[in-house]
Parts: structure tokens; sequence; C-alpha cells
């Protein structure tokens, strides 16, 4: 599970560019 926090992260930040 911890493998994919990342990847989670990176999609977020794709989808949210405030989150960064």
């Amino acid at each position: 599970m911890n493998a994919q926090v990342p990847i989670v992260r990176v999609l977020i930040a794709d989808n949210n560019p405030d989150f960064l």
C-alpha cells in the first residue's frame, strides 16, 4: 500500500495544481 502513496500524491497534484 505504501508504494502507491507517491502515485496517489502525483495524481492529486496533477488534478489539483494548488496541492503543491
